[in-house]
């Protein structure tokens, strides 16, 4: 809207009746103010405390909570958008004939962070939402003789645009939005056979006929789009270039590689990897494919989950939100309906899944694992490896090539063996060498054999084993969030008169760029585990001389030989915790995949499985472990994540526990609940009534009234909510109260 800011300032304020004294008036007259400016439109120059880059860089760096640093003038840990991206048509957005919609698309981004556009975003959330705008920007470039971004960037966007990008997406995701299999195969058909490609097989580019597959390898081994897996266990084994086809349609090399879609699609060329029915990741680093491993059949009939396009609903919501500010690029509110687009595209989509449920018995016995190397082995390999690692001359091994620098290694790695390793193996004392079998410091880079780390690991395998038996035992026995325990700081945990605590930043619960940190209490093994890493970490930013803040951090680990540390990272734990399971070598089940743990996996299964055990009766204390504000939140994470249909069964147990109370309670004068203290339990104990033409429960077999309970919630025709109750402060939690929703027209 035009003159939105003079007409804001036109308004007058009402009067504040006289009934409100003065300090409420004022207050009044302070929320006024605030609302007006809020829905002001922006005036300033776009810069931002965040920002640490000018406004007009190809690549942006952005503060990140704190953990950035600039490292000879360049920065170092920042979260960074790159601008320099390739469009369909071939240009880059940076070129000049995008300027308009390259400015959009900042102004943007800085509106969203800054909090202009509803909630200040986190910076790894904001992240996320900017690429979602890019992928908006590359998809309106795909259509560019519609909509003209080049010149009027996203003010063009209709109706029918949202209507067909969110039916692209809900079928396959942006892989499909982008067309990239069907102008590939185009591409392809065009050259190999000649002429344009028939239209039943751009509809079905997943299932293609065994003799088009054919054709197709033949031409494409002649015009060489094969390359060699150079890493993994797939090594040597050809595939096609994923960086080729990405410039074949000027699409992101990243979405290439990482799409499950475009890996199916490529599957019916790569005959190196058609020897299991599983859709095999080609750089794979695991003895076996993992759990979530999916067969080619699913990933080619699969469609999105409901969760993917919500996002694209979220980025088509904030691009509108923002018009007020941008006027000129942006489309206006009233002109298009996200949820019509929104209602058309969802039937396609299959519900939002959850994260997998790691089974009790392979939890448990990866905890076992983990303690007893923990417990039995921890001590002497920390103390065996800063030995080692004492003896090496960083500078020293730089200069030397490579057949020089294996053997100071190994020197370095013998001239440890006086130090008194002795450790707990099967009932016996014995060192730390002969009981795993250590006879080397690292191993020499080629195909990695998986029965030598069992059987005879090198150091630097067994150090990878031992942290990722400390996340376990991190991650198992204190719920945490990936980015919660990738960066915790090494000054992490504290001792007090009852026992250990854990001291981290939370993931989420954060206003803006501020964030807010707790303590929360773990077993003994889990602070072992933490001063197992305390020791290293302070043993090896020592010797390595580390003036970085990474020096601060509890995971502190040796980059190789290089005399420097590794990037705290999630998938530096992956890494590790990958090299456990190995270790561990649980079988793998029916379709070749073995069980490899992740951390957020780990939060699932602490959590539900207290939830599972306690019921509703610790549900304020799932609540308090996770993290969680408010009891809604926590209930709503164990309904998402909840395994198989046994959470109704169990509200239903709980719901029959309460109308017992509830019945009790109506017939002993003495009790303090009354008609109207809990109106939805007591609509639903009225309903039960009336069903069976009773004035009490008593008057009913208990069987026939708890069955119609349990039938009744699993139909839906009621829900329940758990929700924190806050002392006078507002602030501080007090309690927990679930209440009953009954749904309409159950009868």
């Amino acid at each position: 809207m035009k003159g939105l800011a003079q007409r804001l300032d036109a308004l007058s304020l009402p009067s504040i009746p006289e009934a409100f004294s003065d300090a409420e008036a004022k207050r009044i007259v302070t929320i006024l103010h605030n609302a007006q400016w809020r829905v002001r439109p922006y005036d300033g120059d776009f810069s931002a405390p965040w920002l640490l880059s000018a406004f007009d860089s190809p690549l942006w760096h952005t503060t990140h909570r704190g953990r950035e640093e600039s490292v000879k003038g360049q920065w170092r840990n920042t979260v960074d958008i790159d601008w320099n991206v390739r469009l369909p048509n071939g240009a880059e957005l940076m070129d000049t004939e995008y300027t308009v919609l390259l400015t959009a698309l900042k102004r943007v981004a800085v509106l969203l962070r800054s909090g202009y556009v509803g909630c200040a975003l986190a910076p790894r959330i904001w992240h996320f939402a900017v690429d979602g705008l890019l992928s908006v920007a590359r998809w309106l470039v795909l259509h560019e003789a519609r909509y003209q971004p080049s010149k009027y960037a996203f003010a063009l966007l209709d109706q029918n645009a949202v209507n067909l990008l969110l039916r692209q997406i809900a079928h396959g995701g942006w892989t499909e939005a982008f067309q990239i299999p069907q102008r590939l195969l185009s591409l392809w058909h065009g050259q190999a056979v000649g002429g344009a490609c028939p239209q039943m097989f751009l509809d079905r580019p997943y299932t293609l006929p065994n003799e088009v597959c054919n054709t197709l390898i033949t031409w494409l081994t002649a015009q060489s789009y094969y390359s060699t897996v150079h890493a993994g266990v797939y090594r040597g084994r050809r595939c096609l270039s994923r960086t080729r086809l990405a410039s074949e349609v000027h699409a992101s090399t990243t979405l290439l590689r990482v799409s499950n879609k475009i890996s199916v699609f490529c599957r019916q060329f790569e005959p190196d990897f058609c020897d299991s029915p599983l859709l095999l990741p080609m750089n794979q680093s695991t003895e076996y494919p993992d759990h979530t491993t999916q067969t080619r059949e699913d990933v080619a009939q699969d469609t999105v989950t409901l969760g993917t396009l919500n996002h694209a609903v979220r980025t088509i919501e904030r691009l509108l939100s923002a018009h007020r500010h941008l006027a000129e690029a942006l489309p206006a509110p009233d002109s298009v309906s996200v949820k019509t687009a929104f209602k058309g595209a969802k039937p396609q989509t299959r519900p939002i899944g959850h994260y997998p449920f790691i089974p009790i018995n392979t939890g448990l016995t990866y905890l076992n694992e983990a303690m007893r190397w923990v417990h039995c082995y921890g001590e002497a390999i920390v103390e065996y490896y800063l030995a080692a690692d004492s003896r090496l001359d960083f500078a020293t091994l730089k200069t030397l090539n490579s057949r020089a620098k294996a053997a100071a290694i190994q020197y370095a790695f013998t001239s440890a063996e006086g130090i008194s390793c002795v450790v707990e193996h099967h009932g016996a004392r014995r060192p730390l060498r002969d009981a795993l079998g250590i006879r080397t410091f690292n191993r020499s880079s080629g195909a990695f054999d998986f029965a030598a780390l069992r059987e005879a690991p090198a150091l630097t395998e067994v150090l990878e084993v031992l942290v990722g038996a400390c996340v376990i035992c991190i991650g198992l026995l204190k719920p945490s969030r990936e980015s919660e325990l990738t960066h915790l700081t090494r000054e992490c945990l504290t001792q007090r008169h009852d026992g250990y605590y854990l001291r981290f930043e939370l993931g989420k619960s954060n206003a803006g760029e501020a964030y807010q940190s707790r303590d929360k209490p773990i077993p003994v093994i889990t602070a072992r585990a933490i001063r197992l890493l305390q020791k290293l970490g302070g043993g090896l930013s020592s010797a390595f001389g580390e003036t970085r803040k990474r020096r601060d951090y509890l995971f502190y680990l040796p980059a190789g030989t290089s005399g420097s540390a590794l990037i705290a990272h999630p998938s530096m734990l992956n890494h590790c915790l990958d090299r456990f399971c190995d270790y561990a070598g649980l079988s793998p089940d029916t379709g070749g995949r073995r069980w490899y743990v992740r951390v957020h996996e780990m939060r699932k299964w602490f959590l539900l499985l207290l939830f599972w055990a306690g019921r509703f009766d610790v549900l304020d204390a799932v609540r308090w472990i996770a993290g969680h504000v408010d009891a809604a939140h926590a209930y709503a994470y164990i309904e998402q994540q909840f395994p198989g249909e046994e959470l109704p069964g169990i509200e239903a147990e709980y719901s029959i526990d309460r109308l017992r109370r509830w019945d009790r309670a109506q017939r002993d004068s003495d009790s303090v609940l009354g008609p109207g203290d809990e109106p939805g339990l007591e609509a639903l104990y009225e309903r039960v009534c009336r069903h069976f033409n009773a004035t009490s429960l008593v008057m009913i077999p208990e069987a026939q009234w708890m069955d119609y309970v349990t039938a009744l919630r699993a139909q839906g025709g009621f829900s329940l909510h758990p929700q924190s109750i806050y002392g006078e402060d507002g602030e501080r939690k007090v309690g927990l109260q679930v209440s009953f929703v009954l749904a309409e027209d159950t009868g």
